[in-house]
């Protein structure tokens, strides 16, 4: 209670590269529980985010109604972008997500309100910030050369380890795309780093994102010893899951009752959650059917590519495309999968899955960042024989709802936005750092 109380009153400004409404999807609704968790407390939001589309602007003008401030700045055609960001040796996102537009907006918000902290949304912003002159707000020169500590907190959300990521995406393909993400990997790897030097605070998604942006961090010396940087500045701030919008459903399981209903939720135009659903149907689904033949899959998602697409030819297969309300999904499925072969960070589907009583078989990268016990708020599931294994187990009424309530109970426990959020208000209310430190990093 002293820290949100601390925090009435105070201004803080988001700098998104998408804008964080309505709370749809993974990077929107992360951004938009905490500015939702922040005006709640008293503070005065300003968010400033680039849009893609008229529909964009539009979700911009309906998050306006709910914060101090909020506007957007529509970029070039997506084709334009990757064009000119492969001509200049700058990674690919950076230059993807950069306007001069947005620049001079963020510059004269600056200039003309005094913000006690400014967030930025992805290690792809960091231009945004060092254009502005905010990372090097630490200092500056007043009178004869005196130095004055400016009190704006600069603070990275950068959720996940991007240049892992990317490294990931290298492996998993072959030339020449592989060498265009191992590139991309180095490049966001130095955006990371430099973030981390100028930034208060950079968040992660999970501890073991944190352990692995130390690992890939660490031993960089370049510009100085990172270790006491990567100690005191790389925190962990996770996500939640609304209980008022994901929960149980009203119904009673049975060992007659069959799992045949599978089900998987998310963006199907995103790399990780396309390569989860053709992995998990060309290697996975066929033995399923096997064993339960009257099971059918939904894959229920925006933007679904071709090769998804081509899946709902398919009797036994449903892609649904975009839908208004993904809840009545989970509510009438059985099982949700979470096969993931490339991912970091916590994934939000899973989450959502377990506050809306399904049981979730998923790998070990979907876990990833969930603190959960195989065969007890879930199953982890790497190979064929696993899943088959899980489904048999969950035949069982009993154990199935044990599983169920496992699950629940560790989302009102450890999983509640409010719960998570908490990381943000200490570093919001925390003193700022002292003069010898600012100077170290803004030398």
């Amino acid at each position: 209670m002293g820290q949100t109380s601390e925090m009435k009153g105070m201004k803080v400004l988001f700098v998104c590269q998408r804008v964080p409404y309505p709370p749809n999807k993974g990077e929107k609704l992360r951004t938009y529980h905490q500015i939702d968790y922040l005006t709640q407390h008293g503070v005065d939001v300003e968010v400033l985010a680039l849009a893609e589309s008229q529909s964009d602007e539009q979700d911009c003008a309906a998050l306006a109604q709910h914060v101090s401030r909020a506007k957007c700045v529509r970029l070039p055609h997506k084709c334009l972008r990757y064009l000119t960001a492969l001509t200049q040796d700058r990674a690919i996102s950076e230059r993807y997500f950069y306007s001069h537009q947005m620049q001079t907006l963020l510059n004269e918000w600056v200039a003309e309100t005094e913000y006690e902290a400014v967030i930025l949304t992805a290690s792809s912003l960091y231009r945004y910030a060092q254009s502005s002159g905010l990372l090097q707000q630490g200092m500056s020169q007043i009178g004869g050369g005196e130095t004055l500590y400016q009190p704006t907190r600069i603070l990275f959300d950068f959720m996940d380890v991007d240049s892992d990521k990317w490294s990931q995406y290298a492996d998993a393909v072959s030339w020449p795309m592989s060498w265009v993400y191992r590139r991309e990997s180095v490049k966001v790897a130095e955006l990371e780093r430099r973030a981390l030097i100028g930034a208060d605070k950079v968040f992660l998604i999970a501890e073991k994102e944190r352990e692995l942006f130390v690992s890939v961090h660490g031993s960089n010396h370049v510009e100085m010893d990172l270790k006491k940087i990567l100690d005191e500045r790389v925190d962990v701030l996770g996500n939640g899951i609304d209980q008022r919008v994901f929960f149980p459903a009203n119904k009673v399981r049975t060992n007659e009752t069959s799992l045949t209903r599978f089900l998987f939720v998310g963006v199907m135009d995103y790399k990780p959650n396309v390569e989860a659903m053709l992995w998990f149907v060309e290697y996975v689904w066929p033995s399923i059917k096997m064993h339960y033949p009257k099971a059918s899959l939904s894959i229920v998602g925006m933007n679904p590519v071709k090769e998804i697409r081509k899946l709902d030819t398919r009797h036994d297969i449903q892609v649904t495309g975009r839908v208004d309300d993904v809840v009545p999904y989970f509510h009438q499925a059985d099982v949700f999968v979470a096969p993931f072969q490339i991912a970091r960070g916590v994934q939000n589907k899973i989450l959502q899955a377990m506050a809306c009583g399904l049981p979730v078989l998923g790998s070990s990268l979907g876990f990833e960042g969930i603190e959960m016990t195989h065969g007890q708020e879930g199953f982890v599931c790497n190979d064929v024989s696993a899943y088959l294994s899980s489904l048999a187990d969950l035949q069982n009424s009993i154990l199935y709802q044990d599983v169920v309530t496992q699950a629940e109970r560790l989302i009102d426990t450890r999983y509640s936005w409010a719960g998570q959020l908490q990381a943000l208000a200490e570093q919001l209310s925390t003193e700022q750092r002292d003069d010898e430190y600012i100077k170290q990093v803004c030398a």
